[in-house]
Formats: structure tokens, sequence, C-alpha cells
């Protein structure tokens, strides 16, 4: 049986000089000086940034500084913007109300015509023949109404003697009899004999117009828009007359048609002046007046409009039928107002230049910079007015100054009343620096 092995004896300390050290140091376990090296860390950190604050409580605060505009008469004009398309004063679709083949088409698209100028023929060749069968059917009607005025004049004088004979005793009172229904039988006769006469020339009436509007011929002076037909083209108008051309009435005079929102067409009225625009002639503006405002509504995806028609004069042939344009509407007009920016009137100066509370900057501290405390919101309400104002600089601080307003146009609103004065400089907002600092940057 082997011997056990002897315990191997306790190692001297003395041995080693360094693990000596390290003991005597506090610094022989790792999680030890880990502790004592984070606990350095925080202090280090919390003595920088209470320095940091008290020199930002310290320093003085950055000026704000204001952009201003001046109080000045000028023009508001409250205006109505709406589109719409222009269109001919007066359109007219010019068609065939016979049936027949077209054998000359004498106006193309563009084309000027004036009334009664022909602008196509059908064949006239078919109602001619209808025209001779006419008249031959009213020569005989008019031959048989003269058959029947002599034999109606026949039987008035046989009833003439028949009565003669009777009153003297010479005939029997059958005979008379006889001769009476025999008159009033030729008389019948002969109005019948009229009334067909009287359908024959009718019908004859009625082929000549037909000829005659084989002619098909402008019914008002101005220019061909478009054009449909061609010679040799059949025209069929038994069931609805054909469009064969479209002519506009002279279109140095058109008119505009708006659709004005249900919201803005209170502020129409006729009379009014308008401007608009069109994609073809970027440059320009042309000018035009509210000839009619329709009661009719339009509804489209549940947005109503009103039409509005705007007269426009076309003396250079510029504007055509069809064009979009984007018009504004001057509903109101004041040319020498007292006005101010509306952006003056939507600016509020930074909380942090209201009337603050507070002493002056104390001691340094974790829990306070040294800075005075702002307004509260409640205070800052409470102290706000409830109409109109504007503010304007006074010792380089600003100042709010209450007004009445008039009309807008979206830019500029009128002032009616009040203390503000033309000349006078109000603010309108801040510059890029003070909108940094009222944002959150550093004052």
């Amino acid at each position: 049986m082997a011997e056990l092995a002897a315990p191997r004896p306790p190692t001297d300390p003395t041995a080693d000089p360094a693990a000596d050290v390290r003991r005597r140091l506090g610094l022989d376990g790792r999680g030890r000086w880990r502790r004592r090296l984070g606990a350095l860390l925080v202090l280090a950190t919390a003595a920088g940034g209470i320095a940091w604050a008290w020199q930002r409580g310290a320093a003085p605060p950055t000026p704000v500084r204001y952009r201003t505009a001046p109080v000045e008469p000028g023009i508001i004009a409250v205006q109505v913007v709406a589109t719409g398309s222009l269109q001919p004063v007066r359109t007219v679709e010019v068609g065939a109300e016979i049936s027949g083949r077209v054998v000359a088409v004498a106006v193309d698209a563009n084309d000027r015509v004036t009334a009664g100028q022909v602008m196509a023929r059908l064949d006239p060749e078919p109602l001619r023949t209808q025209l001779e069968q006419a008249e031959a059917q009213l020569a005989a009607a008019r031959a048989a109404r003269q058959q029947a005025k002599a034999t109606q004049d026949e039987a008035r004088l046989a009833l003439a003697r028949a009565r003669t004979l009777t009153d003297r005793g010479l005939a029997a009172a059958q005979g008379l009899e006889q001769a009476v229904a025999a008159h009033a039988r030729a008389k019948a006769a002969h109005a019948s004999a009229q009334a067909q006469e009287r359908l024959a020339r009718a019908k004859v009436d009625q082929v000549r117009t037909d000829l005659e509007k084989a002619e098909i011929k402008a019914p008002i002076d101005g220019i061909v828009l478009t054009r449909s037909v061609e010679p040799g083209n059949a025209v069929a108008a038994s069931l609805q007359t054909p469009v064969l051309f479209t002519v506009a009435e002279d279109l140095r005079r058109m008119r505009l048609e708006l659709a004005v929102d249900e919201a803005d067409v209170g502020r129409v009225a006729t009379g009014q002046a308008a401007q608009f625009t069109v994609d073809a002639w970027p440059g320009l503006t042309f000018a035009g007046q509210v000839s009619s405002v329709r009661f009719a509504p339009t509804t489209s995806q549940n947005v109503v409009t009103y039409e509005v028609q705007v007269a426009v004069a076309n003396p250079e042939l510029r504007l055509r039928p069809g064009m979009t344009a984007t018009a504004h509407i001057t509903a109101q007009k004041v040319d020498d107002a007292l006005r101010v920016p509306n952006a003056a009137l939507r600016f509020t100066p930074p909380q942090a230049q209201a009337p603050r509370m507070g002493g002056p900057p104390g001691p340094p501290g974790l829990l306070g910079t040294g800075r005075p405390k702002r307004q509260s919101a409640g205070a800052a309400a409470k102290a706000r007015p409830k109409g109109p104002q504007v503010w304007v600089l006074e010792d380089g601080a600003p100042r709010p100054v209450p007004v009445e307003t008039g009309v807008t146009d979206g830019t500029w609103t009128q002032v009616t009343g009040g203390p503000l004065q033309a000349g006078q400089a109000v603010i309108t907002g801040l510059d890029s620096a003070g909108a940094d600092r009222t944002a959150g940057g550093p004052s």
C-alpha cells in the first residue's frame, strides 16, 4: 500500500514582495479597485455639470432680433378664384332636315360664313321628281274642283225650276225634293274638291321647301368650328337631324364659364371685374366682367359649385373655345386702406420675452441654474387681449397694440380703428437667430 502524500506547506507571503504591497494598499481584489474608479468618474462628471450650469446661467442672454414691416396705405382687393373654360357666346349646330346624298361641300373648318350662305348641297333630283308629281296632283285636283263647281251650278238651276213649277202646281212635290237633294250633293262634292285642291297645293309647297332645304345654309354669321360631312355621304334624317357643321358666332366676343364654390358664390355679383389667364398665353392676363350668376347647382363628388359666366372681349382672336382658364374675380376692393401684413396679426412674442417673475440669479446648484422663472401659461392667457392686436417695438421690447380690422385679401388686412398710425413698424416675426433661440437653441 503506497504512502499518502504529505500536505504542501502554506505559501509564505513574505516570499513575494509585490503581493505584500498590493495587500497593504487594499488592491488585492479586482472588483474593489473598479468600484473605486467608477466613483471617481461620477464625482468628476457631477463637478463638470455644475460648472457648465453656472456658466450658462451667468452668461448674458442672446438678444432677440425681430423682423418688422411698415404700416402704410394701399389697395386691398378681395378676390374669388375659380377655374373654367372659354366658350363662344352662341354656338349653332347645322344639320340636314331631309335625307339624301351630299353632292357638294362648300366650306371647311375655320372658314367664316355669313347668314344664308350655302354650306353644302344634297342631290336635288329625287326632290324634283316629287315636285313634278305633286304639281300633277294639284292640276288634277283643280280640274276636279272645277267639275264639281259646274255640277253645283247645274243643280242650283234645276232646284230653281223645280220650285217654280211646284209653286204653279205644274209639278209634284216629289220632284222638288229630288232637286233639293241633288243640289246639296253637288255642293258637298264641290267642297270636297276644294279641299283636295288645297291638299295638293300643300304637297307642292312641301316638296318645294324640301328642295330648298337641299341647300344647307348658314343660320348666323360666324366661324365654322367643326365639319363632319364629305361629298358622297348619305344623310338620313328619319329619326333625328344629323349634325353636319358647328358654327360659332363671332369669336371676337366670348364667355368664360366658371365653377365657383358654394362658399364663395355669395360674394360674386353681376358687374364685378375679373381677370384670368390661360396656359396658351402664360405671359398675358385677360380681362372680363361677370355677366351672369346661375342659381342651378352642380354637384360632383359631394362638392357643390355654381356656374358664373364672364363676358370676354377677344379682338385679336387669341382665345379659343375650350381653353381652360384660371380667373380671379374682384369681389371687394378698397383703394386707400390702412393695411398691415397678416403675419403681424398672427405674431406672438416668444414666451421668454413675456414679463417674468423671480429675483436675481442665485448661487449655482444641482436643482437650479439661476434663471428667472417664466410667466405661467394661465397668466399669459389672461393677459392676452380677446380682439386682434399687433406688436410694435418700444425701447427694444415688444408692446401689444389693439386694432380693429376690416377686409383682408389673404396677405394684407385693413385696419379700421385703434391707435396704430401710418408709418409705424409692426413686428412680423423673428430672424433666424431668434427663431433658433425660441425653438430651444442655446440662449
